[in-house]
């Protein structure tokens, strides 16, 4: 699978315009600015991703593009909000990449099980990542609401299994949530988030291990 893609992080660059904290104020309290540095932003990643795509014409078949919705227990805003400020747009985006033919994998950390629906609805093809740890992201309630819409990508614990965990452990842990979230297809294996250093050696290798066994 070619995968590639700009990184077109509308809410981050959006609120590095202002800093983070008078972003997320100015969504409440001066929403007309707020939505212009939300909506010029995606015209701007609208342009570079039309060029993109162009470039890469038949060599990629997935766009990637990120954006962190989602603390470790909640969502940063309500659904309302999202819909508000960043629905329209993301479905722009999704509609210039589905245009071209490409799927579409979207990046968003955190505890985002309640903006799935409006994910779908947006065009998104694929979740990156199925962060387990957050709060409500438990693979099988996903597996089951919506797995027959959208695509996860990850789900292998990065913050208490992998770096804490025994291989045994480990083992268990991607057996358990391959055979859940990879139920009928619809699941693309990785850990939810970038292997860091804390994580043992020997546990990289139980996981890759553990992936023939389990499929």
């Amino acid at each position: 699978m070619r995968v590639g893609g700009l990184w077109t992080g509308i809410l981050g660059d959006s609120s590095r315009m202002l800093g983070f904290q008078n972003f997320l104020c100015a969504l409440a309290a001066d929403p007309d600015l707020a939505r212009t540095l939300v909506d010029r932003m995606t015209d701007m990643y609208m342009e570079l991703n039309a060029a993109y795509f162009e470039a890469l014409k038949g060599r990629l078949e997935v766009w990637f593009f990120g954006n962190d919705f989602g603390s470790q227990e909640s969502l940063l805003f309500s659904t309302g909000m999202w819909g508000d400020f960043f629905f329209g747009n993301i479905r722009r985006l999704t509609a210039l990449a589905h245009g071209h033919g490409l799927k579409v994998m979207m990046h968003s950390c955190g505890a985002v099980a309640p903006l799935i629906p409006l994910l779908i609805e947006a065009g998104v093809d694929i979740l990156d990542p199925v962060q387990v740890s957050a709060a409500g992201m438990v693979p099988g309630a996903l597996k089951s609401a919506f797995g027959d819409r959208i695509v996860f990508h990850g789900g292998i614990d990065t913050q208490r299994v992998l770096p804490f965990g025994t291989p045994d452990d480990v083992i268990r842990h991607v057996r358990a949530t391959v055979a859940t979230l990879g139920r009928g297809g619809g699941y693309l294996f990785a850990p939810s988030q970038i292997l860091g250093p804390d994580i043992p050696t020997d546990n990289i290798l139980a996981m890759y291990r553990a992936l023939p066994a389990s499929l």
